[in-house]
């Protein structure tokens, strides 16, 4: 009646029926596990933030059947599968409006507007999308995804805190040149994706030795650095 096909202990349904799956929901109850099906992606997300932490992969594209803003109250992981979750027109301005709790994005697929607002988290691992907004003391980690539009707001607040640790902007336009720090500092970026920064630190020390243009003092500097790269390489003066 709600919309929902429980898997039986065999992993089949009780009776056969024939609908056309939008969405699976797992979760956990008292140490066991449990998968819902839905055929209406609103309900899907209903039921995970009822669960409180929910995991939602989609089965099939969305595209017209978003007929109001998906609200994420709860702990929810979307797995996107390969799959659209996008509606058509602007009567529905966002697909997804984190307004509490936490949503993490994995796997590839293609969200069309995320908002996360009023002190909730996103954990963003992978997708494409179009529009991905960080309000009203929201907050978000970003691994990886491509992004048509990133965009923060609130004083102090720019596109570089959200990079997870070792993490960078790359253009996907513009033959791959990772985003400049200037870039990284603004309240929005386009047309990017996020991953694994090339370098991740990178230090350089020079001698105490004085310079001096006339003579007097040393005819060089030397330089002592050390740079770590993201695939686990260290290279020194020492190599």
């Amino acid at each position: 009646e709600d919309g929902s096909y429980a898997f039986n202990e065999g992993g089949y349904y009780a009776n056969t029926v024939t609908l056309s799956l939008a969405a699976s929901v797992s979760y956990t109850v008292d140490g066991s596990a449990k998968t819902e099906l839905f055929s209406n992606i609103c309900d899907a997300f209903d039921k995970a933030n009822e669960i409180g932490t929910a995991t939602v992969t989609l089965q099939k594209n969305i595209t017209d059947d978003i007929t109001d803003t998906i609200a994420v109250t709860g702990n929810v992981t979307l797995e996107l599968n390969g799959k659209r979750l996008s509606q058509p027109g602007t009567d529905v301005w966002y697909s997804i409006e984190v307004t509490s709790g936490k949503l993490t994005v994995n796997g590839s697929g293609l969200i069309k507007r995320v908002a996360v607002r009023n002190g909730s988290k996103a954990e963003i691992n992978g997708g494409t999308f179009s529009d991905f907004i960080i309000k009203d003391g929201g907050n978000a980690v970003i691994k990886g995804g491509q992004f048509y539009s990133l965009q923060v707001s609130g004083e102090g607040r720019n596109v570089g805190q959200l990079l997870a640790d070792g993490y960078a902007y790359r253009s996907i336009i513009d033959s791959g040149i990772w985003s400049t720090i200037a870039e990284r500092e603004k309240q929005d970026i386009a047309n990017v994706e996020v991953k694994e920064a090339p370098i991740k630190s990178a230090t350089a020390t020079a001698n105490k030795t004085v310079l001096y243009r006339n003579g007097g003092g040393a005819r060089q500097i030397l330089f002592n650095f050390n740079v770590n790269t993201s695939d686990g390489y260290t290279i020194s003066d020492a190599n």
